[in-house]
């Protein structure tokens, strides 16, 4: 604000003065530099993102043919996890993160664990009490919409803040799932410590030893 109205004074002079060129540059100086700032999110972008996401997680019914699985299902186990397998689970998530509607961080459960034993034994009943068939609380499900800006001006885009709990419960499954399927060497996505680089660091050695032994 204190800068548009040293402009919008500096822009008077100059008119005053009869010098229009430099009064035109000087708004448009300002102009140039204001628009590159980002805006923020207004309630129509929050509802334009939020109609995407449940777009996009809306359940629809399958269309054509099932999709065929040529391989037999692995024996991932549905048991009640013991407090040791929530204990690893607890230390592999993510700490220092934006927290869920609830505020429950990471830290707080972490701290409940060595400094407040009834709070830790509750929670851990919670965790328990999910994998005996019994429907999850409602509120855990609840995430918060959070509308990032894109490299372009006036656009968006969203991430949601999830539930540790929420967190957690993937974490038990994924951790059972790793140990128990055995994936494709080849398969680099959505697997730790690989990615698009070793991808590509893969392939690349290929083509280097294809282009040696020809």
């Amino acid at each position: 604000k204190q800068r548009a109205a040293r402009v919008a004074l500096e822009a008077e002079r100059l008119l005053a003065a009869g010098d229009v060129h430099e009064a035109y540059q000087t708004i448009q100086g300002w102009y140039r530099d204001r628009s590159q700032l980002q805006s923020k999110p207004t309630f129509v972008d929050l509802q334009k993102v939020s109609a995407e996401y449940e777009s996009l997680y809306a359940r629809r019914p399958v269309v054509g043919r099932p999709l065929l699985v040529e391989v037999e299902p692995y024996p991932i186990s549905d048991a009640v996890p013991d407090e040791k397998e929530i204990v690893t689970a607890l230390h592999r998530l993510r700490r220092r993160r934006a927290a869920g509607p609830s505020k429950m961080r990471v830290e707080s459960i972490l701290l409940w664990e060595k400094q407040n034993p009834a709070a830790w034994s509750l929670f851990i009943d919670l965790v328990q009490h999910s994998f005996l068939g019994y429907e999850v609380p409602i509120a855990y499900s609840y995430a918060i919409l959070v509308l990032l800006p894109k490299s372009e001006i006036g656009k968006f885009r969203g991430i949601t803040l999830l539930e540790v709990m929420y967190k957690l419960w993937g974490m038990i499954v994924y951790l059972r799932a790793l140990k128990v399927i055995q994936f494709h060497p080849d398969i680099h996505g959505f697997r730790r410590r690989r990615g698009c680089g070793t991808a590509i660091l893969e392939a690349k050695l290929e083509m280097q030893w294809a282009a040696f032994h020809s």
